[in-house]
């Protein structure tokens, strides 16, 4: 039978002028990508696209979160920025595959076969194919705890019930460290070989660091042009 899609809040009217926000949003993707180290204009790409040539092999044995979008869809549109940060938070996590599918365009046959009645749709499947839809909230912090939680990974910044003592001590220390320290901390990190098996979390840990220090700066470079 056709799932039933959750209701989702429409985006707050701007009180900025069309041509300051869009400058707004501009600017936050810039310093997101900048925090990130990635390509200026990657802050602004799709995410990760599936549709029926390549579903069954993006998926294949591995934990997965799909976003049925429309880009003419008003909540579709209120959540894209939150989606595709969710995106590049696992982009390279060999066992989660977070992508997403344009059901009025390239992924409209993937939605008619997962019958797919309305968007935006969010469903979670686990390594062996089994398929719930995601009812809770559609911003980037529940999607992601209850995404984690799903994992099995609870020690995560900002929501630390499952760490253990060394963990908590390692997370409290970096979370005090510049931006500067947290990019040489990544490169480090990614250059050297996963001794102790804790080198995703800690690069899972330190991204969403930089988100939030992206965040804040963008939240400041708001302020000022509301000031204006």
């Amino acid at each position: 039978s056709p799932l039933p899609v959750a209701a989702v809040a429409a985006p707050h009217p701007s009180v900025l002028s069309p041509l300051r926000a869009a400058m707004l949003r501009r600017a936050a993707a810039l310093v997101l990508a900048a925090a990130a180290g990635l390509p200026a204009a990657a802050a602004e790409e799709e995410g990760k696209r599936v549709d029926s040539s390549n579903f069954a092999a993006v998926t294949a044995g591995k934990s997965s979160f799909i976003w049925y979008y429309s880009p003419d869809c008003p909540h579709s549109k209120g959540m894209m920025e939150d989606w595709r940060k969710l995106s590049k938070m696992f982009d390279k996590d060999p066992e989660v595959v977070v992508a997403e599918c344009n059901c009025d365009g390239y992924g409209k046959s993937l939605c008619d076969e997962n019958k797919i009645s309305g968007v935006p749709t969010i469903m979670f499947g686990d390594p062996d194919g089994i398929y719930e839809e995601y009812l809770e909230e559609r911003e980037f912090n529940p999607m992601q705890r209850w995404m984690l939680e799903k994992l099995g990974r609870r020690c995560v910044v900002g929501w630390m019930q499952g760490c253990d003592g060394p963990e908590r001590m390692e997370m409290l220390r970096v979370q005090g460290y510049t931006e500067e320290a947290l990019l040489r901390i990544q490169r480090e990190t990614e250059s050297k070989p996963d001794n102790d098996g804790k080198k995703e979390w800690r690069l899972a840990m330190v991204r969403a660091l930089l988100v939030r220090r992206a965040e804040a700066k963008a939240a400041a470079a708001k302020r000022k042009h509301d000031e204006l």
